[in-house]
């Protein structure tokens, strides 16, 4: 969605935006000397001619992350920083996601309790959460009874800090149902190898989810937020939302050409993207990187499977010649 401000061409009202001050009295624009020395290895940085030194850990410390409530919005930077600058002084930066929404970074942590208050911003309604400087770790213990509550297990479970956990579920008739896993998210810079419930142990394999599928253009790796493609219906592939298919549609799915829905679990694509969400989450890797990955691995399984096959039709080719052989042999 594009921004309300109206602003194209010659806009009254920006003629009323001040860039020269802010509520710190320094300036809000300033021009920035791209030619930076990267200064040791504790990753500070200092313009050339100055002394004075930023340190990259002391602001990634304080991150706030601003959510609106209509996604995709395309924010006014003057605007922006104005209603910022009021609402928190100054602050060290902020960065704009392709989602529309905002990380704030804050010079403290007075800065970034203030900012965690803040429940609109521009006009629009805003959630504000805390950005941590390290990744969440979540893996899946199996074999735990339905009865037992997910929420008592952060209490129990011994081997790693578990700050929250939630039972998994599948589907069965179309009936959601609870399964023998539960997720179990820990606060810690690596995944437990096992953990104790009491005198019992469970191993513990990486949580990898579901992987994402557009429901604008049906295509997996990205949400409709921040689509570029264009309108695909996922239960006959045609330019048009769903539920608005023609008389006597049949199910096709644009991704494959399947006789089926675009959320089928068994489309081709869906197994592909699965592939690619299994390589992302064990090996650490971007979605692109996952899927060039998940590639190679294709390609590589399928000449271990030609060599088989190859070796496989020598081996046999090889045995009925021998057995040809002793036949006639045996006939003389």
């Amino acid at each position: 969605m594009a921004g309300n401000d109206g602003s194209s061409g010659s806009d009254p009202e920006m003629e009323d935006e001040s860039c020269s001050g802010s509520a710190g009295g320094s300036e809000w624009w300033k021009v920035v000397n791209r030619k930076r020395k990267k200064n040791n290895s504790q990753g500070s940085f200092t313009d050339s001619g100055k002394e004075d030194h930023v340190s990259r850990k002391n602001i990634e410390e304080y991150k706030v992350m601003m959510k609106f409530a209509e996604p995709g919005m395309t924010i006014n930077p003057i605007k922006l920083t104005k209603s910022l600058n009021k609402a928190l002084g100054e602050i060290n930066n902020a960065k704009t996601l392709r989602d529309g929404n905002l990380i704030i970074m804050c010079k403290g942590e007075k800065q970034q309790n203030k900012a965690l208050s803040i429940n609109s911003m521009l006009g629009y309604p805003v959630s504000c959460t805390l950005m941590k400087t390290k990744p969440w770790v979540r893996g899946v213990i199996t074999g735990i009874p339905t009865d037992v509550h997910a929420d008592k297990m952060k209490s129990c479970v011994e081997g790693g800090k578990v700050i929250g956990a939630k039972r998994l579920q599948y589907v069965r008739n179309k009936e959601r149902m609870d399964s023998l896993s539960v997720m179990l998210q820990f606060d810690e810079e690596r995944m437990p190898e096992r953990v104790k419930i009491g005198y019992v142990s469970y191993p513990v394999r990486p949580y990898v989810p579901p992987p994402l599928r557009c429901f604008k253009c049906q295509k997996y790796g990205h949400v409709s937020a921040v689509c570029r493609g264009r309108q695909r219906c996922a239960r006959c592939g045609g330019d048009h939302v769903y539920g608005k298919c023609g008389e006597g549609a049949k199910a096709k799915c644009c991704n494959c050409g399947g006789e089926h829905s675009a959320g089928f679990g068994g489309c081709i694509a869906h197994k592909h993207a699965v592939k690619i969400q299994n390589v992302r989450i064990t090996e650490g890797l971007t979605y692109a990187e996952a899927a060039q990955k998940a590639k190679q691995n294709e390609q590589i399984q399928r000449e271990i499977k030609i060599q088989e096959w190859t070796g496989n039709a020598v081996a046999q080719r090889k045995i009925k010649e021998d057995s040809l052989v002793i036949g006639k042999i045996e006939f003389v």
